[in-house]
This record gives structure tokens, sequence and C-alpha cells, in this order.
């Protein structure tokens, strides 16, 4: 169980972890690349989804489908059943099968006491649970796991982190170029800067001009802030 806050690490280190046990221990750029590209056989990766006239849509791909995400979003029934024939059939490649589960967090009940069984009895697989919420899960679940927990990191670590980017962003960041509100809102968060940063820079200048100009009513400062 990786456990901790968005933007931290946690993806990435399960990446280089399964890389990891794919290669004996070894860098290997091609299993890399295949797990970046989720064409791995041995790997079954399930994230929280949104239901969307009929169909289950990944969060990862849900801004693209125009989906409403204060919708319900999470890991279903169905996504859960996945897991044990998954498990049960014989790797391709691999020593194991290897299951990750991504916002764990977002799990309901009834799906939530099938992955119960499946921690209690997962034959040779492996699996990877990730959560930003670990206490919101069954702690029959938690005792399952062996839980690593991953830290907010400090501003140095952010600057060092930010220098070696490459893996959250085409360019690099300079620390010092970025406003300070946005450190201090993201927390420690890498992933977090990024994303602030980015929200930021997509504000349009007609926006920043009114926010210059006291407004007349209450009503068109919510407006503002919408």
């Amino acid at each position: 169980l990786f456990s901790g806050p968005d933007g931290i690490g946690r993806k990435l280190c399960t990446l280089r972890f399964l890389e990891g046990l794919l290669a004996d221990g070894q860098i290997s750029i091609r299993e890399r690349k295949r797990l970046e590209d989720s064409n791995h056989p041995d790997v079954l990766w399930i994230e929280p989804t949104y239901q969307h006239q009929g169909k289950l849509i990944p969060a990862s791909k849900a801004k693209g489908e125009g989906i409403n995400l204060r919708s319900n979003l999470k890991l279903r029934m169905e996504q859960i059943k996945q897991i044990p024939h998954f498990l049960a059939q014989e790797p391709i490649e691999a020593k194991k099968g290897m299951v990750i589960l991504e916002g764990v967090e977002n799990i309901d009940e009834p799906a939530a006491n099938a992955l119960l069984k499946t921690l209690e009895e997962p034959g040779k697989g492996i699996l990877i649970l990730l959560s930003t919420r670990p206490e919101c899960l069954l702690q029959t679940i938690r005792s399952r796991c062996q839980e690593i927990p991953f830290f907010r990191l400090s501003k140095e670590s952010l600057k060092q982190v930010l220098n070696k980017s490459k893996d959250l962003q085409e360019e690099t960041l300079n620390l010092e170029d970025i406003q300070p509100e946005i450190i201090l809102l993201a927390n420690g968060s890498p992933g977090a800067l990024i994303d602030h940063k980015s929200r930021l820079e997509e504000i349009p200048q007609e926006t920043w001009s009114k926010l210059n100009i006291p407004n007349a009513s209450h009503i068109e400062a919510l407006n503002l802030a919408k």
C-alpha cells in the first residue's frame, strides 16, 4: 500500500518498482516504455471510473470525454472482479501477475469486500494499492498490506525534483521563477506545483484585469471567482 498525497511520486515509484521486478532489479528502458504505455501483458492497472452513458470512463480520460467531474468516481465491483481472473492466468513473460489499484480510497463497500478476498489469497500475484487517504480503507484491507508512506517534500527536495523533472513535463522549472503563493499551495508536492502553475497560465488576461477593479456586487465577485 503506497500511501501519501497526490503529486509526490507514488505512481512513478510504482512504475520503477515494476520495472525492477520485470528486469531482475536492473534498469530496462524497454520495460519502462512498455509500462508507461500500459502495454505489458502481465500488468493490470485499474483506476477509478465514472459511469457515463452506460460506459465506465477511467478518471485519466474523463476530461476528454466531457464528463461532469463532480459525478460519482469509484472503483467498481466489475473492475475488482477482473483481478482474480487475471491472476489465475499463467503469466506470459513475468514471473508473477501484477495488479495496481489506483485511488483505492474510492472503492465502495461491496467491491472492498471482494478485494479483501483476493488480498487474503493473492496466489502468485503482486498487488500494489495507491491511496491518498488510506484511513478511508477497511482496516481489514490495510492490515493485509505492507504500508509504505510517501511524504511531502521540503523546499530543497522540491527544487531537486524540479531540476530533473523530465518525467513530469517537457521543460524543467526553476523554483525561483515561480510565484511564492503557488509554492505554498503545492505544499511539498511537485505534481501539484506543476498543475497549479499550468492552471495559473490558463487564466485569461481579461480575468486578471477584472481582479484589479472593485466588484460592484457580491454576484459579480462570485461570477469572477467561478
